[in-house]
C-alpha cells in the first residue's frame, strides 16, 4: 500500500472524500504533490465566477483540506489558518484539479 494511501485511510473524512473521487481525480490527488500551504487559481468560469481554493497539505504534500473561495476571499479559510496562508503558494491549476480538490472542502 502506497504512503497516500495508508494517509487517506488513516482519516476516515478524508477518505470518505478520497471515496467520492471518480478513477481519474484518485489518479491526480496520488499524484499531486504541494507546499503545506498554496492558493490555486483554475480562473473563473463562464459566468464570471473565481475558483480559486486554498489548500492544505500534510508533511508528504498530499492535500488534506481545501476551501473553495469563492466571493468569500480569504474569509473561506477559518480564522486559525488564515495567517498560515500569507505567504502560501500561487499556482495555476486546471478545472479537474479544481473538483478533485472541492470534494476535499466537503469534509466537516
Amino acid at each position: 500500500m502506497t504512503n497516500t494511501k495508508t494517509a487517506t485511510l488513516q482519516n476516515p473524512a478524508l477518505f470518505s472524500a478520497y471515496a467520492s473521487m471518480s478513477p481519474n481525480q484518485q489518479r491526480l490527488y496520488d499524484s499531486m504533490r504541494l507546499p503545506a500551504f498554496a492558493v490555486l487559481n483554475a480562473g473563473n468560469d463562464h459566468n464570471g465566477n473565481p475558483r480559486r481554493i486554498w489548500v492544505v497539505s500534510n508533511q508528504l504534500g498530499e492535500p488534506i483540506r481545501a476551501f473553495d473561495e469563492g466571493y468569500a476571499g480569504e474569509q473561506c479559510v477559518p480564522v486559525h489558518l488564515r495567517w498560515s496562508f500569507d505567504y502560501a503558494e500561487r499556482q495555476d491549476c486546471g478545472v479537474r484539479q479544481y473538483q478533485m480538490l472541492c470534494k476535499l472542502g466537503d469534509l466537516t
